[in-house]
Parts: C-alpha cells; structure tokens; sequence
C-alpha cells in the first residue's frame, strides 16, 4: 500500500506542478500522504478501509496542493 500510494502521489504532484508552481519538493509530501494512508488503511476496520484510504488521500493531497 505504502508503495503504491508514494508512486501514485508523486506522479501527480509532478503532473500538476506543470499547472501550479509549488514551493516544495514532490517527493516530501507524497511520502507524508503515503505515510497517512497506509497508517489510516491499517487501523480501519475490515471494509471501511476501500473508502476511507482514497478519502484521506484526496483530502490530504488538496490541502497539500493548495487546493483544487
């Protein structure tokens, strides 16, 4: 999950910071996110996880982002 979560979310903030400008490097916040949603992923319960994984990651990377 860890994994996949860091690749994901540092092919899109390299994606969109060909649109925004961001004063950080990529790889920073793509490994907190990754971070926040493995942890989140193991302490949900059995079924809740498939939802609150992708929920907690979008949230997390538009407050990351500055928005949409």
């Amino acid at each position: 999950m860890f994994l996949g979560s860091f690749v994901s979310l540092t092919l899109a903030f390299l994606y969109f910071g060909m649109f925004y400008a961001f004063a950080f490097n990529p790889l920073v916040p793509a490994f907190a996110i990754a971070c926040l949603v493995t942890v989140v992923e193991g302490v949900c319960p059995r079924g809740l996880d498939n939802i609150a994984v992708p929920l907690v990651g979008a949230a997390t990377f538009l407050l990351l982002a500055g928005g949409i």
